[in-house]
């Protein structure tokens, strides 16, 4: 009687492409669009994730006429020493849903998405997004590639929406020599034009002659804007949205 022997790398290969098949992840999708939580990193985020939530349920069935997504930069919209001074204004234009959460990363968006249902529960007129100036500069391609899920995600959750794809903002020291304002902008605005995405890069507006962020615009980290920044944000966007929505 022959004996059948199983090469069994082989077949663990194979099982490890059908699950990755069935769950429809490719099998080397970047680091920048595979989910992450930050309970333990940043215990304070799942206050953020509670109340962002709450927001959403106590005004279920809202259509907005425009929400924020993105990191510390589009949460502090709401903080009294960066754009609350501000947000006023915006609010007044349009009923605004801020899904900005501080420290967060694509694959921490892609995680609230997921498993916080902020998608879920309303219909938006446009979403407005600025993700990736946390994920760095090391593995740019990612950050591209997670930022192009999110807006996947947002698209097949909200056919009805427009989407308006904002550039990081310059940060640091010698901002334009900088990968997100060298590298990852310009692969994001490829993008958002193949795409049929609005596209909206206001990052001049923050350097000045020399390409140093101009003084009184951000905080002493050259990185979260101060109320004089919000300020550009708002002049720069509403055009922009005003657009959108009268299209």
């Amino acid at each position: 009687m022959k004996k059948c022997f199983v090469n069994t790398g082989i077949l663990v290969s194979l099982l490890v492409l059908a699950v990755s098949t069935v769950a429809g992840v490719p099998v080397n999708e970047p680091e920048a669009c595979c989910p992450a939580a930050r309970f333990t990193t940043a215990p304070w985020w799942t206050s953020r994730l509670a109340e962002t939530r709450s927001r959403i349920l106590k005004a279920k069935g809202t259509c907005y006429d425009l929400v924020l997504v993105g990191d510390s930069i589009t949460h502090r919209w709401e903080n009294k020493a960066n754009g609350a001074a501000v947000y006023p204004k915006l609010q007044e234009k349009y009923k605004v849903l801020n899904l900005g959460s501080g420290g967060d990363r694509t694959q921490n968006v892609i995680w609230r998405f997921e498993n916080n249902g902020e998608l879920d529960d309303y219909t938006a007129k446009v979403f407005g997004v600025m993700i990736g100036v946390n994920n760095g500069g090391k593995e740019p391609e990612g950050t591209v590639e997670g930022v192009k899920k999110i807006v996947g995600m947002i698209r097949a959750k909200h056919p009805e929406s427009k989407v308006l794809l904002m550039a990081i903002l310059p940060h640091g020291k010698n901002p334009r020599a900088g990968v997100p304002m060298k590298t990852i902008n310009p692969a994001l605005k490829d993008y958002a034009e193949k795409e049929g995405l609005v596209w909206l890069d206001m990052g001049e507006k923050f350097l000045d002659e020399t390409g140093e962020i101009r003084p009184g615009l951000m905080m002493p980290d050259n990185l979260h804007p101060i109320a004089a920044g919000y300020e550009i944000w708002l002049a720069e966007m509403c055009p922009v949205v005003d657009r959108m929505l009268a299209q």
